[in-house]
């Protein structure tokens, strides 16, 4: 982008040109520096930068957030398929879920709550990647166990083992801080 180029949707006052982000050790991706002749707005600076960019490589960390992405349509089919689901349910199959009862009722929250985690699980990994906080061998161990508390998490679930269920879920709640603050390895 040249210096002083207007960005588009701004007043004609704000201006993106190159910011002061050089001098970095890390491979600069991006740098502009949102100046405004407003005496309000203050200098914004946006800086991206990632370490290493040609070394990125898939870690099972990373294998292991597709797992977790992919497990709660493994509960789904649980509550669908066992039975009475069908083409005419698939017109409405939120409200055909909603009249399920038992392990199947079961299954379709194990999805609900599959679905509330995996965003929180995926960050983490994203962040221990980024900020190093543990050794790569580490974070793949806590991500390879979260994944597996996910799927006992289901299967008690399913079975209507509460305090079980809850236990295995505190465990995976734990495996995400461990990711986001580090353990020794």
């Amino acid at each position: 982008m040249p210096a002083n180029s207007r960005v588009k949707g701004l007043p004609a006052q704000h201006k993106m040109q190159p910011g002061p982000c050089s001098g970095s050790s890390l491979s600069l991706v991006a740098c502009f520096a949102l100046q405004s002749s407003c005496k309000h707005s203050p200098l914004i600076t946006l800086k991206i930068t990632l370490k290493n960019l040609g070394d990125i490589i898939m870690t099972l960390a990373y294998w292991c957030v597709l797992a977790a992405i992919v497990l709660p349509y493994l509960s789904t089919s649980l509550a669908k398929f066992q039975g009475g689901f069908g083409p005419k349910q698939n017109h409405n199959p939120r409200e055909f879920l909603e009249t399920l009862q038992g392990s199947r009722k079961r299954a379709h929250w194990a999805q609900q709550n599959g679905f509330e985690v995996t965003p929180a699980f995926a960050a983490a990994v994203i962040i221990a990647h980024l900020a190093a906080t543990s050794p790569q061998g580490t974070i793949d161990g806590i991500a390879l166990a979260f994944v597996v508390s996910r799927i006992l998490f289901t299967l008690c679930y399913v079975a209507d083992w509460a305090s079980a269920r809850t236990l295995v879920w505190a465990f995976g709640m734990g495996c995400i801080v461990a990711l986001f603050v580090g353990v020794g390895g």
